[in-house]
């Protein structure tokens, strides 16, 4: 199997690994790039000390054999070229210089997007009235925003990312027009430094044609600014507003930290009041952090988004998200349901605001429309809510417009920890004219139902200006022992529910407390401004004691033959003054005794370099692992038929290219059931695999499981492959009963005669078919198998074996759950039974004894 590295340095072991990293992020200043940093060849970014002459800087520059490739002016700094060296020589040289105030590479970011190709009729981030299943009313309040306001087209807005297609129907009113531009007569007629930029440039192509080759931008722009009320598919946030095209992602979604300094050096300069920055990844640039800074000192909002990757940014940070400007505002992800999107990074600290992100259409490339998921989606949500503020007040600054909307936030209670302002989006409220009417008091707060962990409140709805209308939220908080009104916010807070109209009956249950403990409850009302009500009269309550329960039987047994079912009882009584809430877990099956996995080796080696082969794989099948999977191919009696499904075609294209290239995560189609937990997206790989967690890309395979190898594993040919630049060979499609993933031709690395179509098939019963319609070249060095998201559970198909054969199917399936608990979870009152029923299925099931607790 071929293996390699980017550079000469050998890998060491993972666990190595481990150690050495920690090491070098306690030792390296915070601008250091780590080992695996993605940058552009030969380019380098170097930011000389006050005072050092022109001449200075000839003779170092000439020492690196390096050239001026583009000045940098926003951040005077310049991007060179160097030749003789490499990347990191000439940036240790440099840094090493007294007369450097900082260089490093031009690192390679990233558009931060997950396609959903699934239409959307309505676009619930603006108006939600339940029609996608989700809660109506989480949304960002667009239509009563509209009642007011629809944009102001004087406001000039950014958009940092791929290109503009500036021939969309919904778009092409809104786009900016330089009215100093004459069109491409290849005259730089306004000035400004760049000839024929009409609606913006690409410096990409440095050209003045900024037009979208990728669909990123163009999704992200109709989310802004999509003409409204014009009869034409969709609208933006604003009706009317000019949005500018400044590409400097290519059409792989890619582009460099030298880029986005230009980009944002553009904006400045043509006036632009913010730009929307939904991209992200790669290493602290301190070029892209000064010219941040640098656009902001010019007045400039950079709105960028958080990430995709469902982690604390707090902890782990993602830039630019997470420089920490004061003019950067970061956005997370929230679905039609107001959660926290499952993708979206967070951070208390380090994020400050959600908005709609998971499911949202807007225009696409080619006049049509798509509907994509990602903070990418959400982060454009704000930047049109910030343009629609500097519109609707003229007089407002670009911080000022950052600030009410962080202020004027929906507090939801999944973000009162995951963001800065413990709210979603509201542009209704944002941009509503202020009134200093508090609501009124609330003087009936009652308890409508004690249990030993929750106790049920009741009061009834005051309004949102004294004793009229609705009121925004209710604050519910709690402790224990006495309740004293004056420090009402200390208190825990246990939910913000929105009420009724004033004089209706409001209902709250507060959930987690202690059985048999003493609880003062109070609340009080805010109206859409924040403007408190006065404290509720205080409730004090007990708890009820502990729970008792008595379960009869503990021990079922069952003889079936393969096929029968059948099913026992089990009381449960509740012997006690207190309530007893009860759950059975997903039951936790002693499967048959697994086969020993083989003692594979952790491999460390280079890019190119073939590791040992191991004896062909005769058998054709095999397991089960600690799990209870098992795997058995069309070649074995009573395997699978090979039928090959054919989703080849420009439609189903995923946009990865390239080498060592992994896509964002994409929508399954369905829960998907994965060694015991549910997928909905899963990533493809460039080397031949699906994994439903890591979205790095792996070229050195092992046998599994493989603690280098990445988490929750689908591989139906994991090996060391390369698509080639610009090339797309790897293709998805969800018919509506299965998820089908093809690699279609393509070849090993370093191994031009190559050539492998396989496919991975996906079913909503865990069923996992690996396909193979044609493979030419060597065989020997791929992974086929699975492993779990621990990496310590896994199951070998084969291993740098010869075993693959042109027109093979491999069946991948777990044991099947053969108990059951109906129902699952309920709640029996003081002295009460409730009977449990206890199924057992032996459907598929081979001779044997099962044990199950």
């Amino acid at each position: 199997m071929p293996s390699r590295t980017h550079g000469p340095t050998r890998r060491a072991p993972l666990a190595a690994l481990i150690a050495a990293s920690w090491m070098l992020l306690c030792a390296v200043p915070a601008y250091a790039e780590p080992p695996q940093a993605e940058y552009a060849p030969g380019a380098v970014i170097v930011k000389y000390k006050p005072g050092v002459r022109v001449a200075t800087r000839a003779s170092m520059r000439e020492a690196l054999g390096a050239e001026v490739v583009a000045p940098l002016g926003l951040i005077d700094a310049e991007l060179l070229n160097v030749r003789g060296v490499s990347v990191p020589e000439a940036v240790a040289r440099l840094r090493l210089d007294p007369r450097v105030e900082y260089a490093e590479p031009d690192y390679i970011v990233h558009a931060l997007r997950m396609p959903n190709d699934a239409r959307y009729s309505e676009q619930y981030g603006l108006h939600n009235a339940g029609q996608t299943g989700g809660v109506a009313g989480a949304d960002i309040g667009a239509e009563a925003a509209w009642d007011r306001f629809t944009g102001d087209p004087s406001v000039l807005v950014g958009v940092i990312d791929t290109g503009i297609d500036p021939m969309h129907p919904d778009l092409a009113p809104n786009l900016w027009t330089n009215p100093g531009e004459i069109p491409a007569n290849g005259v730089d007629d306004d000035g400004n430094g760049y000839i024929d930029d009409l609606h913006g440039y690409d410096f990409v192509g440095r050209d003045g044609d900024p037009t979208d080759d990728n669909g990123h931008g163009t999704h992200i722009a109709g989310v802004i600014a999509a003409r409204g009320d014009n009869g034409v598919g969709i609208a933006g946030v604003n009706w009317r507003l000019r949005v500018m095209a400044i590409k400097f992602l290519d059409s792989v979604g890619s582009g460099t930290s030298s880029n986005a300094v230009l980009a944002l050096q553009y904006g400045v300069q043509m006036g632009c009041r913010l730009t929307n920055n939904s991209w992200g990844g790669g290493p602290a640039s301190r070029a892209v952090h000064d010219a941040i800074e640098a656009a902001g000192a010019a007045g400039q909002l950079f709105v960028a988004a958080a990430g995709n990757a469902g982690s604390d940014n707090d902890a782990q940070p993602l830039f630019p998200a997470s420089y920490g400007s004061e003019n950067i505002v970061v956005v997370a992800a929230t679905d039609h349901a107001d959660q926290l999107a499952g993708f979206s990074n967070y951070g208390l600290t380090s994020v400050d605001i959600a908005a709609p992100g998971d499911g949202i259409l807007s225009t696409w490339p080619g006049g049509g429309y798509r509907s994509l998921s990602g903070t990418s989606m959400a982060t454009p949500h704000v930047t049109g809510a910030a343009a629609f503020l500097l519109g609707r007040f003229p007089s407002m600054t670009a911080m000022q417009a950052k600030a009410r909307l962080m202020r004027f936030s929906r507090p939801l209670t999944g973000l009162t920890t995951r963001t800065t302002s413990g709210g979603r989006l509201d542009l209704a409220l944002a941009s509503a004219d202020p009134d200093t009417l508090a609501p009124g008091a609330i003087s009936d707060l009652r308890s409508e139902r004690i249990g030993s962990n929750r106790i049920a409140l009741a009061w009834t709805s005051t309004g949102d200006d004294s004793s009229a209308g609705s009121a925004s939220l209710v604050e519910v908080r709690y402790r224990v022992g006495a309740f004293d009104p004056d420090s009402f916010a200390t208190a825990s807070l246990a939910g913000m529910p929105a009420p009724p109209v004033a004089g209706e009956t409001q209902r709250f249950e507060v959930q987690g407390l202690a059985a048999d403990t003493p609880y003062a409850f109070a609340l009080r009302a805010r109206d859409e401004f924040g403007n408190p009500g006065p404290v509720s009269t205080v409730l004090t309550q007990r708890t009820l004691p502990p729970p008792r329960v008595r379960i009869t039987p503990l021990v079922f047994t069952a003889s079936l033959s393969t096929g029968d079912s059948a099913s026992r009882e089990v009381e449960l009584f509740n012997d006690s003054p207190g309530t007893y809430d009860w759950q059975a877990p997903q039951p936790q099956l002693d499967r048959i005794v697994s086969q020993p996995s083989p003692a594979w080796p952790e491999r460390a080696g280079d890019k190119g370099v073939e590791g040992p082969i191991w004896p062909a794989q005769t058998a054709g099948e095999g397991g089960p692992d600690a799990f209870g999977y098992r795997w058995i191919d069309s070649r074995t009696r009573g395997g699978p038929a090979f039928r090959w499904a054919d989703i080849i075609a420009p439609t189903n294209q995923l946009a990865i290219t390239g080498d060592e290239q992994v896509s964002g995560l994409m929508p399954v189609g369905f829960t998907f059931p994965f060694y015991g937990r549910p997928y909905t997206r899963v990533r493809v790989s460039t080397n031949g695999y699906l994994s439903f967690g890591d979205n790095g890309s792996s070229f050195l395979n092992g046998g599994l499981p493989s603690l280098s190898g990445p988490r929750a594993l689908v591989a139906p040919f994991w090996d060391d492959l390369d698509f080639g630049a610009g090339e797309k060979r790897a293709y998805a499609h969800f018919d509506g009963s299965r998820l089908v993933v093809t690699w279609a031709d393509v070849p090993r690395y370093n191994d031009p005669g190559s050539r492998l179509t396989f496919q991975a098939i996906l079913y909503p019963s865990g069923e996992i078919r690996f396909q193979y319609l044609r493979l030419e070249g060597q065989l020997e060095g791929a992974t086929v198998g699975i492993q779990d998201s621990t990496r310590t559970i896994g199951l070998t198909v084969a291993y740098d074996q010869s075993y693959l054969v042109d027109s093979l199917t491999v069946r991948i399936a777990p044991e099947p759950q053969w108990l059951a608990v109906v129902p699952s979870r309920g709640e029996i009152g003081p002295g009460e039974r409730t009977m449990v029923r206890v199924r057992f299925d032996a459907k598929g099931l081979g001779s044997g004894t099962y044990h199950g607790v």
